[in-house]
């Protein structure tokens, strides 16, 4: 007699999903996380953090975007939102829920997972070079002061000069980014128009950020298919 063998069940994405984004401030979008969204044909919800009491529920969502803010993720007490946000996000984690982290979300995320978000010695704004893991250079867009270090179990895939750890990897459930691959043109311009537009560090000028826009259809290129990716893998 064959003993039965229980198997645990794998979440294998090959239909439109529901995809939950956190949003920090007005100011900071989803960016091009929406047009990825439409074109596959996955539902939105936008969720304002800083308004939420009630959070969703597992069974409410499948793909969680946490974007960027220009609050800091040790920031509670200025913030008293950010500790719910954290519970939710350990708790999707625990969920096995497919994650991308932006900047902030990215630092929130190396945070549940064990690692240091601490702020930097200098700045890193505008388009800067990222080395990937697979040898080939990016072109990045960046606004950050403060960086994650390497958090337990993840894969670095991403790095340069300016921050060590630019981008990591959880397995195939989630992916962190330093730096913003979801930025759009017009919220580039915005930012290279922005009157407090840091000057010291790796920095660039406005008019510097503004040359560099033919930098984006790549990034947006190369954000999709993580996104794609990640949507795709088989989570076990």
């Amino acid at each position: 007699m064959k003993c039965a063998i229980a198997v645990r069940p794998r979440i294998f994405y090959t239909q439109p999903m529901r995809v939950l984004i956190l949003q920090h401030e007005k100011s900071t979008s989803p960016g091009s996380t929406i047009q990825w969204c439409q074109e596959r044909g996955h539902r939105v919800q936008i969720l304002a953090a800083d308004g939420t009491e009630v959070w969703p529920t597992a069974d409410q969502f499948d793909f969680l975007v946490i974007c960027g803010g220009s609050m800091n993720v040790d920031q509670e007490a200025e913030f008293p939102w950010l500790k719910a946000e954290k519970s939710f996000l350990q708790r999707s984690l625990q969920q096995k829920k497919k994650i991308v982290g932006l900047c902030l979300g990215g630092q929130l995320l190396a945070e549940a997972l064990g690692g240091r978000v601490q702020k930097q010695a200098h700045w890193e704004v505008g388009w800067q070079p990222v080395q990937l893991d697979d040898g080939t250079e990016l072109v990045a867009f960046q606004w950050h002061g403060y960086q994650f270090s390497h958090p337990p179990k993840t894969k670095i895939t991403a790095s340069n000069e300016a921050c060590p750890f630019q981008a990591f990897s959880f397995g195939n459930q989630a992916l962190g980014f330093q730096f913003h691959p979801e930025t759009t043109e017009a919220w580039a311009i915005e930012c290279a128009e922005d009157k407090q537009l840091p000057t010291t560090g790796f920095t660039q000028t406005g008019e510097e950020i503004k040359a560099g826009l033919a930098y984006q259809p790549k990034l947006q290129a190369w954000y999709f298919s993580q996104l794609d990716r990640l949507a795709a893998e088989d989570l076990k």
